[in-house]
């Protein structure tokens, strides 16, 4: 007897999957539409209205078509992925021409971006002083390698220099190995990975995000040949590897794993054939690894004896909405109200709430006074909250919109000083060198165009291309690709993506929306479009059976 799923006739299914995302599109158009222009929800603003409905108008018939023309074999005729040994000198071509493309831009920016706390991960290895507020794998690579540069060779430039060059190498090689994954669009995906600014900025950067999304990437592809039926045991080692180092660099990365593994191991469990150790080995496998990050990340803390008395990031979002709701209530704030918020968020401190970016009000929050009593400021949250639902539901939309709002302009940092220069128009990227290093460009014309793209709004502003620097773009573009899977019941690249957008969902908690935080997007890129486009329908002669 046929599974449920596969009677559905499959206009009706077309029709459901491509309502759905134009749903979701419409929403997030309003939602994001009327955060950057009224900071919040505002019904009496048509223009949001009217990007909802274009937006899924044109959503629906887009889907609608693609999975149509699919559905009708127009699509997924090509190769799966590359299952062949990979050829080591085409391993090697793609490194190298990804390389020979960077280096000009290293030269330009030498020693590289060290931006991003990079300044708090020198200090930190530099004095050591430790806390588990950056991951701490992380900050003893960046630091280490600033502080061996400034020992042994009496320049911290060198010692950014090298870590810059040996991320570059590892970069270059991992996106060298995705491409040989891919059975198409190879020239593509070397174009992209070798020319496309985002992607070069950040492989020459130093942010742990760099990392973290290399991993991440990885993870992607290793888990597609892993479901798919790969019996390497290469691949099941790299894979836990991926997601252990992925853990490793980003804390939020754990929640997303979390659910990820559960998924990843119900799925192989229902799948896999033998005895009952068998089907849930896998499961078993997930678990091993989310306990080894455990160990290594205690171990790591014991041994640099890293403080963990911070609070303020896991209630970014409650400290946001009670600033927010402070600056527009405050005169219906009762005395008792006041006394208590003044008590982990100073009234100085609130003065400097801004919608889009909670560091301001963030930085001055009370550790102390919260571990006093945490249930205390929780009912004020609940009583706050009560009375003012809109005022927090706008105070979390505005500081994560950037996430799924195509059109989204970012500027978040609006004002703000840092060491060499004060944003004004634009914060899509940090660009420069922090404290202890210093620019030395050696290719003035390219480092001026990276100084526009990256404090300049202009190229956020242009049509058509913009998008391509868009996170929210970026997001629908591979919402759409998770229709595309759903549609072709590809359940091994859909739990794969999986993983991608339950770290997006976690940001959506975070403090801001910056393109650092989704370089994952724009890694991903080229295999994404290979998955979407070269995979077989699956079940499609069933489908045109049973209709």
């Amino acid at each position: 007897m046929k599974p449920v799923a596969l009677m559905i006739r499959p206009d009706r299914r077309i029709s459901v999957i491509s309502a759905v995302y134009a749903c979701l599109l419409a929403t997030a158009m309003f939602l994001g539409c009327n955060a950057a222009r009224n900071s919040g929800i505002s019904a009496g603003d048509p223009v949001p209205w009217t990007a909802g409905i274009l937006s899924f108008l044109s959503a629906l018939a887009v889907m609608y078509a693609y999975l149509l023309h699919i559905s009708s074999g127009g699509a997924g005729v090509c190769s799966e992925d590359a299952r062949g040994p990979v050829r080591l000198s085409a391993l090697i071509r793609d490194w190298a021409v990804m390389t020979v493309c960077w280096i000009p831009v290293f030269l330009a920016e030498y020693p590289g971006f060290f931006v991003y706390d990079a300044v708090d991960e020198y200090v930190a290895v530099a004095t050591r002083h430790f806390t588990t507020h950056h991951p701490l794998l992380h900050t003893l690579l960046l630091g280490g390698c600033v502080r061996a540069g400034e020992v042994f060779f009496g320049s911290a430039n060198t010692g950014i220099a090298v870590f810059i060059i040996a991320q570059m190498i590892v970069i270059a090689f991992l996106f060298a190995w995705v491409i040989s994954c891919m059975g198409r669009f190879r020239v593509f995906a070397i174009l992209w990975y070798g020319l496309f600014p985002t992607v070069v900025m950040f492989a020459l950067c130093s942010v742990k995000d760099t990392m973290f999304s290399a991993a991440l990437t990885s993870a992607v592809v290793l888990t597609v040949r892993v479901l798919h039926g790969s019996t390497r045991r290469a691949d099941c080692i790299s894979l836990a590897l991926a997601l252990l180092i992925m853990m490793l660099m980003r804390h939020n990365a754990v929640y997303a794993y979390i659910i990820y593994a559960c998924v990843m191991g119900a799925y192989m469990a229902l799948h896999r054939t033998g005895t009952l150790m068998t089907r849930v080995l896998p499961a078993l496998g997930l678990a091993a690894v989310l306990c080894i990050y455990g160990l290594v990340n205690l171990s790591l803390g014991l041994a640099c004896h890293a403080e963990s008395s911070e609070h303020q990031e896991i209630l970014t979002v409650p400290i946001q909405q009670l600033a927010r709701t402070w600056s527009v209530y405050a005169d219906e704030f009762s005395p008792e109200e006041l006394k208590t918020l003044y008590e982990i968020l100073p009234e100085e401190t609130l003065k400097h709430y801004t919608p889009e970016l909670s560091d301001p009000v963030k930085a001055g929050f009370d550790n102390a006074a919260y571990e006093k009593d945490p249930a205390r400021y929780r009912r004020l949250w609940s009583e706050l909250f009560k009375r003012h639902p809109l005022s927090f539901f706008n105070a979390w939309i505005d500081t994560g919109y950037g996430f799924y709002y195509p059109y989204a302009i970012v500027n978040v940092y609006e004002g703000h000083q840092v060491f060499t220069y004060t944003y004004t128009d634009s914060s899509y990227f940090g660009y420069e060198v922090e404290y202890p290093g210093e620019r030395v460009s050696l290719i003035p014309p390219i480092d001026r165009f990276y100084r526009w793209l990256s404090l300049d709004d202009d190229i956020q502003r242009i049509p058509v291309i913009a998008r391509f620097f868009s996170m929210g773009a970026m997001f629908w573009l591979y919402a759409f690709g998770m229709a595309v899977f759903i549609y072709r019941r590809q359940w091994d690249r859909l739990i794969a993506y999986m993983l991608p957008f339950c770290v997006c969902a976690t940001l959506l908690l975070g403090p801001t929306f910056l393109p650092r935080y989704t370089v994952f997007w724009w890694f991903m890129l080229p295999y994404l479009i290979h998955s979407t486009v070269s995979a077989r329908v699956a079940g499609n002669e069933e489908e045109q059976q049973i209709s």
